[in-house]
């Protein structure tokens, strides 16, 4: 089935977690919320959750609940029921929860996230799913009320991309994790690259050495530190290499203005500490707006096509 992409879904996490009615801290702004008692399916396990997102965590206790979207359905589906947010974790006011859509490796719970155990039993017809993320610049009917994007769950759209797609076999069944084999800067190949989890951000252990290709990109201050800024009227091309193919980004996705003025703009690949040992790149919508990406569980791999309609 297929529906609006609005916020809510994470290939960087497993947990699926929804924010508890009696929710007390730093959950003022989510108006939507979950009340156990409202359901005769819920279970309380009694157990704790606690699963980290960047700067931040989110807590609460652990249930079983039946979990459908559209026509999708898993029982005693374990999850979290969140009454803490602290101030590093950041969602907007229209997310109630997140459905984590990574390996089972990754959750906090250590129980097979909702997606795998549809994809285990063949619910799908076909053992995967696929996103479009739209670029909202300048798209009145983008948001929370509009189209911003599509989840394509256990098939693919052939109105959504065209041509064939190109498979990467994961390098574990962690993160939607694989080999990123250079980045290219104004059409110089660069010797960065390693393990890259396809997800929602972006992040490099090696960023100088990317903007060392572009003399013009220099280190930001204030809010801007540890990003790098350039003139947005010589403004770089970046393309990333997997395997022998070079995807490039178009230049509104990778390259931001800092203020109205339009003179100086930020770069899109810059450092974060959410990095590991076993991820180098966080590869995201920066790079996912540009291609129809498919997440597939057997054979374990990441495809990737060109979009049909490209704006």
């Amino acid at each position: 089935m297929r529906w609006s992409l609005i916020q809510g879904f994470f290939r960087g996490s497993s947990d699926l977690w929804v924010i508890h009615n009696q929710c007390t801290i730093g959950c003022d702004d989510f108006p939507a919320r979950y009340d156990p008692t409202k359901l005769s399916t819920y279970k309380n396990s009694s157990l704790a959750f606690d699963a980290p997102y960047g700067g931040g965590r989110v807590t609460g206790t652990q249930g079983r609940e039946t979990v459908t979207m559209v026509n999708f359905t898993v029982t005693n589906q374990t999850f979290g029921v969140v009454d803490t947010l602290t101030s590093g974790v950041i969602f907007g006011p229209e997310v109630s929860g997140l459905m984590g859509l990574a390996w089972s490796q990754l959750a906090t719970t250590g129980v097979r996230p909702w997606w795998y155990v549809l994809a285990s039993q063949n619910s799908f017809s076909q053992p995967l799913f696929a996103f479009h993320l739209a670029r909202l610049d300048n798209d009145t009917n983008a948001g929370p009320t509009g189209l911003g994007g599509t989840l394509d769950l256990g098939f693919l759209d052939s109105n959504t991309y065209t041509g064939t797609i190109t498979y990467y076999n994961l390098i574990s069944e962690t993160y939607w994790l694989i080999t990123l084999n250079a980045v290219v800067i104004n059409g110089k190949s660069t010797s960065v690259g390693g393990p890259a989890a396809i997800d929602s951000f972006w992040t490099d252990c090696a960023v100088a050495q990317v903007y060392s290709t572009f003399p013009q990109a220099q280190l930001g201050t204030g809010d801007l530190a540890g990003r790098y800024v350039y003139p947005c009227a010589s403004a770089p091309t970046v393309s990333l290499t997997f395997g022998t193919e070079t995807y490039p980004i178009n230049p509104v996705d990778f390259s931001r203005p800092v203020d109205t003025t339009g003179k100086t703009c930020v770069g899109a690949i810059s450092p974060e500490d959410s990095a590991g040992q076993t991820v180098e790149w966080v590869v995201g919508d920066t790079f996912m707006k540009n291609y129809y990406t498919i997440f597939r569980s057997n054979p374990a791999s990441v495809g990737f096509s060109q979009l049909k309609n490209s704006k």
